[in-house]
């Protein structure tokens, strides 16, 4: 009886190990573009550095990728929250994943594009387009 329960105990772990990813909080494209709407609906500009790749050597600050003038005075500054980011279509791009839809702010629609790259794991924004025009781009 004591092996049948073990054996069965030992198929339960397998299991559990190969059905769901036990030891990381993967972050998909739709979560981390919602969680960016929500930190800039909240005013709370300082958790945004999480949302980007920034692994490139020569330029470790945050600063050196978002230009400060983007989110204090540009189409994403809290003067023109809410914002709201539609549902997303996302298409697998060469170095990652596109997300594009439709953008409400100031009670206007702009078309955006997130270019996302997969860091261990999460997808993290690499380049921000609204309305055509590049908004944030993390450097290589």
């Amino acid at each position: 009886m004591f092996k049948h329960i073990k054996a069965t105990l030992i198929i339960l772990i397998v299991l559990m190990a190969f059905s769901c990813d036990l030891f990381q909080d993967n972050v998909s494209v739709e979560s981390r573009i919602q969680s960016f709407e929500d930190d800039l609906n909240g005013n709370n500009y300082t958790n945004l550095y999480n949302y980007y790749r920034l692994n490139h050597p020569d330029s470790p600050s945050y600063d050196s990728y978002v230009d400060s003038s983007v989110l204090n005075s540009g189409p994403l500054a809290f003067s023109n929250a809410p914002f709201t980011f539609g549902t997303p279509v996302i298409v697998d791009s060469s170095n990652g994943k596109s997300a594009s839809g439709t953008l409400t702010y100031n009670s206007t629609d702009f078309t955006y594009v997130f270019d996302m790259r997969e860091d261990d794991g999460d997808w993290k924004i690499y380049y921000l387009y609204i309305g055509g025009s590049p908004i944030i781009k993390t450097l290589r």
